[in-house]
């Protein structure tokens, strides 16, 4: 499952390139490590208050070191539809010291740079928890470092909907992360809007990874540990990953594919049918955006969706090393 290329030596010394991999996707791809900083597992359970230890074959991206020892392997707890018990795990000291205490044999044990925690998502009443709980991942974490000689991470996505982030005290939270995965994808309005655009157009008016990250900025968080997001799928009439659409539609005249200047995003149109995505150009213009905004880097959700090319892992990270002097 490994490759052993060139290693990202002209990233600027703390650019991100990260990828979110699903479990379901291994063992079954090859992951160019040498084109990332940052892997995430995505997800390993959680189960009476603590993480399930049967994360498998989360030791097969560990491996992936062997070639590109500067990676960071990082374990993603949580996700959509996988966070029932993250309200009654922040709830007390209790519980909340009970998590980390398997967060850290998780981490220790499968040898891991640390952990992202990303909770979809705490509802308003619930902000103080969520701070709480990152406070005291923090504090394990560097606890753990300390005795071990190294630094752990702890990363967690945040939601680009103001809706979804009423339970997120921003300044608080950024202030215990090391990195901010803006989920800056999903943003669509209905079946004919962007949802992983870079600037709003009539074709999303509302949001944006531009307004996003602006409403981070404001709020507080450090511009240095923003990362924005990049959807390896397609979100519309259907919804599928990248390869699979360029397989369906590709070369299907019936489709066209179109570009929003306005948004600096394409999609794909026919009669009835509209598919929003990002590929190579929009993945070039958020970048350059980043280097503008003086940002940390990209990531995509999630890798398996273009897995077989690598077509848009290839443009973020190109896109990356020939941006690298703006850093």
């Amino acid at each position: 499952m490994s490759e052993t290329a060139q290693s990202p030596e002209s990233l600027a010394s703390d650019d991100v390139v990260g990828a979110y991999v699903a479990d379901r996707c291994l063992p079954d791809v090859d992951i160019p490590a040498s084109k990332l900083t940052h892997v995430y597992y995505a997800f390993a359970d959680v189960a009476d208050g603590v993480i399930d230890d049967d994360a498998e074959h989360i030791d097969e991206l560990v491996a992936l070191r062997e070639d590109n020892p500067d990676l960071q392997v990082i374990v993603s707890v949580g996700g959509w539809g996988r966070c029932e018990e993250f309200p009654d795990i922040a709830a007390t000291a209790e519980s909340r010291d009970r998590f980390a205490d398997s967060a850290i044999e998780f981490v220790r044990e499968h040898d891991l740079d640390g952990i992202d925690y990303d909770w979809e998502f705490p509802d308003e009443d619930e902000a103080d928890d969520f701070t709480a709980i990152l406070e005291h991942l923090r504090e394990r974490l560097d606890e753990a470092g300390r005795e071990d000689g190294r630094e752990y991470l702890l990363t967690s996505a945040l939601s680009n909907l103001p809706s979804h982030l009423v339970g997120v005290d921003l300044p608080a939270v950024a202030e215990r992360l090391d990195l901010v995965n803006a989920m800056t994808y999903d943003m669509l309005l209905n079946e004919r809007s962007h949802h992983t655009n870079l600037y709003t157009s009539s074709l999303n008016p509302r949001f944006s990874v531009a307004d996003t990250v602006e409403t981070y900025v404001e709020a507080g968080v450090p511009r240095e540990k923003i990362v924005v997001g990049s959807g390896f799928y397609c979100r519309g009439t259907e919804r599928m990953g990248y390869e699979e659409m360029q397989a369906e539609f590709g070369d299907d005249d019936s489709y066209t594919r179109k570009w929003d200047e306005d948004a600096k995003a394409p999609y794909l149109e026919a009669e009835g049918e509209f598919m929003s995505y990002d590929d190579p150009e929009s993945i070039g213009h958020k970048v350059e955006y980043l280097r503008e905004e003086s940002l940390r880097g990209i990531m995509c959700w999630q890798y398996g969706h273009d897995a077989k090319h690598d077509e848009l892992l290839d443009a973020m990270y190109g896109r990356m090393v020939e941006t690298a002097d703006e850093a």
